[in-house]
Protein backbone atom coordinates (compact mmCIF):
# COMPACT_ATOMS: atom_id res chain seq x y z
CA UNK A 1 0.00 0.00 0.00
CA UNK A 2 1.52 3.38 -1.00
CA UNK A 3 2.47 5.81 1.74
CA UNK A 4 0.10 8.78 1.38
CA UNK A 5 2.32 11.00 3.54
CA UNK A 6 5.18 11.11 1.03
CA UNK A 7 5.37 14.27 -1.06
CA UNK A 8 4.45 13.91 -4.69
CA UNK A 9 7.44 14.06 -7.00
CA UNK A 10 7.72 17.23 -9.02
CA UNK A 11 7.01 16.68 -12.67
CA UNK A 12 9.20 18.52 -15.12
CA UNK A 13 8.67 18.60 -18.84
CA UNK A 14 11.41 16.69 -20.63
CA UNK A 15 12.29 18.60 -23.79
CA UNK A 16 13.51 16.56 -26.71
CA UNK A 17 14.80 19.52 -28.73
CA UNK A 18 15.79 23.06 -27.99
CA UNK A 19 14.45 25.59 -30.44
CA UNK A 20 16.22 28.80 -31.38
CA UNK A 21 14.39 31.90 -32.36
CA UNK A 22 15.33 33.54 -35.65
CA UNK A 23 16.00 36.67 -33.59
CA UNK A 24 19.76 36.90 -33.03
CA UNK A 25 19.40 38.39 -29.54
CA UNK A 26 17.50 35.28 -28.40
CA UNK A 27 20.12 32.99 -29.97
CA UNK A 28 22.86 34.98 -28.24
CA UNK A 29 21.10 34.61 -24.89
CA UNK A 30 20.63 30.89 -25.46
CA UNK A 31 24.33 30.48 -26.31
CA UNK A 32 25.29 32.53 -23.25
CA UNK A 33 23.09 30.30 -21.08
CA UNK A 34 24.75 27.16 -22.43
CA UNK A 35 28.19 28.65 -21.76
CA UNK A 36 27.10 29.59 -18.22
CA UNK A 37 25.82 26.09 -17.44
CA UNK A 38 29.01 24.56 -18.83
CA UNK A 39 31.08 26.85 -16.59
CA UNK A 40 28.98 26.14 -13.50
CA UNK A 41 29.07 22.37 -14.06
CA UNK A 42 32.68 22.02 -15.18
CA UNK A 43 32.83 18.33 -14.23
CA UNK A 44 30.04 17.39 -16.64
CA UNK A 45 30.42 17.01 -20.40
CA UNK A 46 27.65 18.66 -22.38
CA UNK A 47 26.82 17.47 -25.88
CA UNK A 48 25.34 19.88 -28.39
CA UNK A 49 23.83 18.39 -31.52
CA UNK A 50 25.18 19.97 -34.71
CA UNK A 51 23.02 20.09 -37.80
CA UNK A 52 21.40 22.67 -40.06
CA UNK A 53 18.61 23.30 -37.54
CA UNK A 54 20.99 24.07 -34.64
CA UNK A 55 23.73 25.80 -36.64
CA UNK A 56 23.06 29.34 -35.42
CA UNK A 57 23.34 28.12 -31.82
CA UNK A 58 26.45 25.94 -32.02
CA UNK A 59 28.29 28.55 -34.07
CA UNK A 60 27.73 31.02 -31.23
CA UNK A 61 28.60 28.56 -28.45
CA UNK A 62 31.75 27.42 -30.26
CA UNK A 63 33.04 30.91 -30.86
CA UNK A 64 32.41 31.09 -34.60
CA UNK A 65 30.32 34.23 -34.31
CA UNK A 66 32.24 37.50 -34.44
CA UNK A 67 33.80 38.38 -31.09
CA UNK A 68 32.76 35.14 -29.39
CA UNK A 69 34.94 33.42 -26.80
CA UNK A 70 36.51 29.99 -27.25
CA UNK A 71 34.17 27.01 -26.72
CA UNK A 72 33.75 25.70 -23.16
CA UNK A 73 36.27 22.90 -22.43
CA UNK A 74 33.49 20.54 -21.29
CA UNK A 75 31.44 20.92 -24.48
CA UNK A 76 31.30 18.22 -27.14
CA UNK A 77 29.59 18.42 -30.51
CA UNK A 78 27.51 15.62 -32.00
CA UNK A 79 27.41 15.96 -35.78
CA UNK A 80 24.04 14.53 -36.81
CA UNK A 81 22.52 15.84 -40.01
CA UNK A 82 19.60 13.41 -39.54
CA UNK A 83 18.60 15.45 -36.44
CA UNK A 84 18.25 12.41 -34.21
CA UNK A 85 16.24 10.34 -36.68
CA UNK A 86 18.99 7.76 -37.36
CA UNK A 87 18.95 8.41 -41.11
CA UNK A 88 22.10 7.71 -43.13
CA UNK A 89 24.45 10.59 -43.85
CA UNK A 90 26.17 10.86 -47.23
CA UNK A 91 28.94 13.24 -46.11
CA UNK A 92 30.50 13.95 -42.75
CA UNK A 93 31.48 17.40 -41.49
CA UNK A 94 35.04 18.11 -40.37
CA UNK A 95 35.13 18.61 -36.60
CA UNK A 96 35.33 22.02 -35.00
CA UNK A 97 38.86 22.76 -33.76
CA UNK A 98 39.33 22.41 -30.03
CA UNK A 99 36.02 20.66 -29.33
CA UNK A 100 35.49 16.94 -28.67
CA UNK A 101 33.24 15.45 -31.31
CA UNK A 102 31.00 12.55 -32.14
CA UNK A 103 29.06 11.50 -35.20
CA UNK A 104 25.59 10.03 -35.69
CA UNK A 105 23.16 9.38 -38.49
CA UNK A 106 22.32 5.96 -39.86
CA UNK A 107 25.27 4.17 -38.27
CA UNK A 108 24.65 0.48 -37.71
CA UNK A 109 26.48 -2.80 -37.13
CA UNK A 110 26.13 -3.48 -40.86
CA UNK A 111 27.80 -0.26 -42.04
CA UNK A 112 30.05 0.80 -39.15
CA UNK A 113 33.32 -0.15 -40.87
CA UNK A 114 32.51 1.74 -44.06
CA UNK A 115 31.13 4.74 -42.21
CA UNK A 116 34.07 4.91 -39.80
CA UNK A 117 36.40 5.14 -42.78
CA UNK A 118 34.41 8.11 -44.11
CA UNK A 119 34.09 9.73 -40.68
CA UNK A 120 37.79 9.18 -40.02
CA UNK A 121 38.66 10.93 -43.28
CA UNK A 122 36.51 13.92 -42.29
CA UNK A 123 37.97 13.98 -38.78
CA UNK A 124 41.53 13.94 -40.18
CA UNK A 125 43.03 11.85 -37.39
CA UNK A 126 41.17 13.50 -34.51
CA UNK A 127 39.82 11.35 -31.72
CA UNK A 128 36.06 10.85 -32.05
CA UNK A 129 33.09 8.82 -30.88
CA UNK A 130 29.90 7.62 -32.52
CA UNK A 131 26.26 7.57 -31.44
CA UNK A 132 24.23 4.76 -32.92
CA UNK A 133 21.72 3.86 -30.25
CA UNK A 134 18.66 3.53 -32.49
CA UNK A 135 20.31 0.86 -34.68
CA UNK A 136 21.31 -1.15 -31.61
CA UNK A 137 17.71 -1.85 -30.64
CA UNK A 138 15.56 -4.90 -31.38
CA UNK A 139 11.83 -5.57 -31.10
CA UNK A 140 11.14 -8.56 -28.89
CA UNK A 141 8.42 -11.12 -29.59
CA UNK A 142 6.08 -9.23 -27.26
CA UNK A 143 6.73 -5.95 -29.10
CA UNK A 144 9.12 -4.35 -26.62
CA UNK A 145 11.90 -2.18 -28.02
CA UNK A 146 15.11 -3.22 -26.21
CA UNK A 147 18.83 -2.53 -26.41
CA UNK A 148 20.46 -5.49 -28.20
CA UNK A 149 23.84 -6.24 -26.66
CA UNK A 150 24.65 -8.62 -29.55
CA UNK A 151 24.46 -5.70 -31.99
CA UNK A 152 26.71 -3.63 -29.73
CA UNK A 153 29.23 -6.47 -29.55
CA UNK A 154 29.16 -6.76 -33.36
CA UNK A 155 30.13 -3.06 -33.55
CA UNK A 156 32.95 -3.49 -31.06
CA UNK A 157 34.25 -6.47 -33.05
CA UNK A 158 34.12 -4.46 -36.27
CA UNK A 159 36.04 -1.58 -34.69
CA UNK A 160 38.61 -4.04 -33.31
CA UNK A 161 39.04 -5.61 -36.75
CA UNK A 162 39.81 -2.12 -38.07
CA UNK A 163 42.54 -1.79 -35.44
CA UNK A 164 40.86 1.17 -33.76
CA UNK A 165 40.61 -0.42 -30.30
Amino acid sequence: MPNKNLPKPALYPRPTRAACSPHSLTRDRCAASIRKVCAECAGIEFILQCNAQTRSLWERVCGEAAGAAAPPPNLALLYDESMGLGLPCSTWRAPHAGVACGYAGGLSPENIKEQLCSIGAAAAGRSLWVDMESSLRTKTADGKDVFDVNKAVACVRAVREMGLL
